[in-house]
């Protein structure tokens, strides 16, 4: 029988695909392995190398800013600080070059309210690569920009139902720090500045840099692109924030101080002028106003001369202020009592060839004959003060200014302390000269802070107590507990008690007449003194004027110093210092709730002393 040649069917056995897919089986494998061995050879054995070279390209390291530590007062109100402000920004090259810039204007200007015209030709005029435009925005209105600038408008983030259109390209808003200053001016000669660049500059800001800035930290972050990678942020160093330092000021008596020294500044126009404020017993800096001066908040441009401290910096010649000091020296030494008759003035005496003039007043137009340690410092008699630093000698009188702190170079917290030199006699002796022009305040140079700190040891019972501005530095908010460093004795308490019946008894009876106030007792002492000259004489038109007392007289809470420097028309320390300490004590006694000590007179035209 004939095959039919459309029979399909064969007698053979078919071949099967198990040959075939074993192979490729083998094939997939082998290639599995090779790719696991090359994953195996990145991962493991060239770990390091590639790790190096992702961080390389991929990875980057940025500093974690710490937040500065804030400046306060004895209270814990806030002198200064850093906050976090918003500002709008346009990058004019990316809006230019994707035509967005009307966009970007219509979204600032509808916000706002700048004109729409200046935007845009701040923006085309590419003068800087990023333009603010707002640099202290509302943040909500802030964040209803960024919202904008995705959406593509400020109708489509105002309403959700409008359909996006194309993101506004160049347009956004960022969050920065800046240091604030809610105070303005106040105190800003203590505190310092901190400019936009982070440097500090002066005051407790730029000494105390260690302690506010903190310590920053590092990161690293993956990016692909500009944009980071999710999930690669890793600290590699933790960041600290500064510390907060807080000053004994009381920022209520700082403001009596400021406000108390206008009148002077308006009227007799010095070259410069500060006033102090101090607790005796702690020597804690309660207030410390200076002029010139200048607000923080706008200290672009300004001249940094005026933050100066010249309190602390500057150094002058006490004149008759240093009086108190020389007879409360002579009494503690016992080579006088307080009503002995020390020395007859007739308004001149020669020593050498040097005539030695006395300023005598009303009265005394003669000078007031017979002088004791009382009519010494009633009348600010240069013989008696003379003839006290001749009982004392040279050697003598420079131990005492030595334990008063009017020798020698202090630190007391602000940094840029001034300091003059006085010749020790020890190793050589003063001429006579030079002992008279000491006694009564010429000759020698301090600060004032220096005579304020001399005359609390008068006020708090004899002892020196270092003057003190930092009451402490702490990582946290809570105020921190104040501690005396300082503490030594000068005088006995007696002697200190005499001689707080003197500056009682001058401006009751003597040249600070003008430092009375009704229903207190109060001390102090009148001075006026030419200035020194770049060490080459004396000018009669460069004088400075000062008065240094204490409040309440009989139990002392404040020692006040007002020192002015050339002051113009006047330079009697009763007419152009005294009334300022006499408003600082009346207002700050009055904050402090301390009752008056002294019962009433009756009401008698104030005469003005000098």
């Amino acid at each position: 029988m004939r095959k039919d040649p459309y029979d399909f069917r064969s007698k053979r056995k078919p071949r099967t695909i198990g040959i075939d897919a074993t192979f490729i089986f083998i094939i997939i494998c082998v290639m599995f392995a090779l790719l696991l061995g090359r994953m195996g050879w990145f991962q493991l054995i060239k770990r390091d190398r590639n790790v190096a070279a992702f961080n390389d390209t991929m990875m980057r390291s940025r500093p974690i800013k710490a937040k500065r530590g804030s400046v306060l007062d004895r209270d814990g109100n806030v002198l200064a600080e850093t906050v976090a402000r918003v500002r709008v920004f346009v990058n004019t090259k990316q809006a230019v070059e994707a035509g967005t810039e009307v966009k970007a204007a219509d979204v600032i200007s509808d916000l706002f309210d700048i004109p729409k015209d200046e935007i845009v030709e701040r923006i085309r005029s590419r003068k800087h690569r990023i333009e603010y435009f707002v640099k202290d925005a509302d943040p909500e209105k802030a964040e209803l920009l960024k919202k904008a600038a995705r959406r593509g408008g400020l109708a489509q983030a105002l309403d959700s139902k409008l359909k996006s259109g194309d993101p506004i390209t160049g347009l956004g808003a960022e969050t920065y720090s800046v240091r604030s200053y809610p105070n303005d001016s106040l105190a800003s000669n203590i505190i310092g500045y901190v400019n936009s660049n982070g440097e500090s500059i002066y005051g407790i800001e730029h000494k105390y840099e260690l302690e506010l800035c903190g310590n920053s930290g590092w990161e690293s972050v993956g990016i692909s692109g500009s944009r980071q990678i999710p999930g690669s942020k890793k600290v590699i160093k933790e960041c600290l924030d500064g510390k907060n330092v807080y000053l004994t000021i009381d920022k209520r008596i700082q403001e009596i101080a400021e406000k108390a020294m206008l009148p002077t500044i308006e009227t007799y126009k010095p070259e410069s002028m500060c006033a102090i404020v101090m607790n005796p017993y702690t020597g804690e800096i309660l207030a410390l106003a200076n002029y010139p001066t200048l607000n923080l908040n706008e200290f672009s441009g300004a001249d940094p001369e005026k933050l100066r401290n010249g309190a602390v910096e500057f150094t002058y010649e006490p004149g008759s202020t240093l009086k108190t000091i020389v007879a409360a020296s002579a009494l503690e030494d016992g080579c006088v009592e307080p009503k002995e008759v020390v020395a007859t003035c007739h308004k001149t005496a020669t020593i050498g060839k040097h005539t030695i003039h006395c300023s005598v007043h009303h009265p005394y137009n003669n000078g007031p004959g017979p002088v004791d340690c009382y009519m010494t410092i009633d009348q600010s008699c240069n013989m008696g003060a003379m003839a006290l630093g001749s009982r004392l000698g040279d050697k003598k009188l420079y131990k005492y200014l030595t334990d008063f702190g009017l020798v020698g170079k202090h630190y007391f917290g602000f940094g840029g302390e001034g300091y003059y030199p006085l010749e020790d006699p020890n190793k050589e002796p003063w001429a006579k000269i030079k002992l008279a022009n000491v006694s009564f305040g010429q000759g020698i140079s301090v600060t004032p802070l220096q005579m304020a700190a001399a005359y609390c040891v008068i006020a708090n019972g004899g002892e020196y107590v270092r003057p003190q501005i930092i009451r402490g530095i702490t990582a946290d908010d809570k105020v921190p507990n104040f501690s005396v460093k300082e503490k030594r004795r000068v005088l006995s308490e007696r002697t200190a008690k005499e001689v707080r019946d003197m500056l009682e008894s001058c401006v009751e009876n003597g040249t600070g007449k003008s430092a009375k106030i009704e229903g207190r007792t109060i001390g102090g002492k009148t001075g006026s003194a030419q200035a020194s000259v770049n060490g080459r004489g004396y000018s009669g038109d460069y004088l400075i004027s000062s008065f240094i007392g204490i409040a309440p007289a009989e139990k002392p809470e404040l020692v006040i110093a007002v020192i002015v420097r050339r002051p113009q028309g006047n330079h009697y320390g009763a007419v152009v210092a005294a009334p300022i300490l006499r408003e600082i004590a009346e207002e700050s006694l009055r904050y402090m709730k301390i009752p008056a000590d002294k019962p009433e007179a009756e009401d008698t035209e104030r005469k003005e002393s000098i």
